[in-house]
């Protein structure tokens, strides 16, 4: 009785994060659009966007550590499910900087790639680390797999505030609900979150960069992305088999 209290007490620590997680977002979006004139998906956002993110970042870092342990992060586990996707956005980043074009432009480079490391690490850290990991504790791996998933959507859902349409926001909700399944199962397969640090970081700077170096690399995270959306459903199938063999 006492074990289950302490995890729903940790359960409901984590919803609460989330919840001050996407408020400050929320506040992040509102002043980058309302204020700053800038629009979600515009690369110029990320002059505003930074400053929130370095917030966010910390205080997932604290959050994640007063609940588990970080040492365990390190012994990653290699998933064949993993390497064509890190694979393919390996490649992806060299060709954007064959053909980019960074004439005068690597200082606002150099600022996407640090916002999106600081995304990579937040977004990560709290639906990775602290919904997924809390859920799985003395639950079902699919109760915890879509719990995360549909708080990383409904996180998303303050888009609106940074100037996208309801339609567009909706649009992005489903992909990253969708996206959420694959990232989580991903993670259990791994024993960790930090490769999808790094490849969340990758995914969003590719995107934003490619605006403004035009690197002509929209073929490539077209397949990227098709790709999650194969392997959504066969992952998940193994992910649960797997966990529940205790693999």
């Amino acid at each position: 009785m006492r074990e289950w209290n302490k995890m729903k007490n940790k359960r409901k620590k984590a919803l609460v994060f989330v919840l001050i997680i996407t408020l400050i977002m929320a506040l992040a979006m509102s002043t980058m659009h309302y204020i700053f004139g800038y629009n979600y998906e515009n690369s110029e956002m990320v002059k505003v966007l930074i400053y929130f993110e370095i917030i966010m970042s910390m205080l997932s870092i604290f959050m994640y550590k007063k609940l588990f342990s970080t040492q365990k992060l390190f012994n990653i586990r290699l998933s064949f499910w993993f390497l064509p996707l890190i694979i393919l956005i390996i490649i992806t980043l060299v060709v954007f900087f064959i053909n980019g074009d960074f004439t005068g432009k690597i200082p606002m480079v150099s600022l996407i790639l640090v916002t999106t490391l600081l995304v990579g690490v937040s977004e990560e850290v709290v639906f990775r680390g602290i919904v997924l990991e809390t859920f799985l504790q003395k639950g079902g791996i699919v109760t915890a797999i879509l719990v995360s998933a549909i708080l990383f959507s409904l996180f998303h859902a303050v888009n609106i505030f940074g100037g996208s349409s309801i339609g567009e926001v909706i649009n992005q909700m489903i992909g990253v609900f969708l996206g959420g399944i694959v990232y989580a199962c991903l993670s259990i397969n791994l024993k960790s979150f930090i490769p999808l640090i790094i490849y969340h970081c990758l995914w969003d700077f590719l995107i934003l960069s490619n605006e403004i170096v035009s690197a002509n690399i929209e073929v490539f995270i077209f397949i990227i992305g098709t790709l999650e959306f194969i392997i959504l459903i066969p992952i998940f199938i193994y992910t649960v088999i797997k966990f529940n063999k205790g693999a």
